[in-house]
């Protein structure tokens, strides 16, 4: 009786057999391309912010039209009354586009003129125009014509064109 009774208590001691486990398991791969992607992320956000705070600040608008128009007397000087000519309206159009609303860049000179009127000082805007008209001249006619800037008129543009604290604060 002991024998049988060992052999039942040996019986319930025989747990189920688990299925067959495959020799190789496939790895999940998504949480490795998640990664990736947050790891791209983080190097992109990176990059743009290191350009961002590290980036020198912009010349204004006053110092590129004077170091334009020094290079353009230094065309003069040499004798190349084209490219001389060139740069002078050049300067003064990128310097109007920069302090203006106006799309000095792409206007013509009948179009720019008319509307830089009311803008500036009469001495000024005429000074404006003889230079603008002289530098067509050298472009389209090829006529040799002195485009020279002086100083004074120079200030006197910048004045009228550069917005002031007072212009400002009661801009619209």
């Amino acid at each position: 009786m002991i024998a049988l009774l060992a052999l039942a208590l040996a019986q319930d001691d025989i747990r189920p057999i688990k299925p067959a486990v495959g020799a190789v398991a496939s790895p999940l791969i998504w949480p490795w391309l998640a990664g990736l992607a947050v790891l791209l992320v983080v190097g992109a956000l990176s990059a743009w912010a290191w350009r961002r705070w590290h980036t020198t600040p912009g010349r204004s608008p006053e110092e590129l039209l004077r170091d334009r128009l020094a290079e353009a007397g230094r065309l003069r000087d040499a004798g190349e009354h084209l490219a001389s000519a060139d740069a002078v309206d050049a300067a003064l159009r990128a310097f109007v586009a920069a302090t203006t609303d106006l799309e000095a860049l792409a206007a013509t000179t009948e179009e720019l003129l008319p509307a830089l009127e009311g803008r500036l000082e009469p001495e000024v805007h005429a000074r404006l125009v003889e230079l603008l008209t002289a530098c067509d001249h050298v472009r389209f006619a090829a006529r040799p014509v002195d485009v020279a800037v002086d100083e004074a008129w120079l200030d006197a543009l910048i004045a009228g064109l550069l917005p002031t604290p007072h212009t400002a604060e009661t801009a619209p």
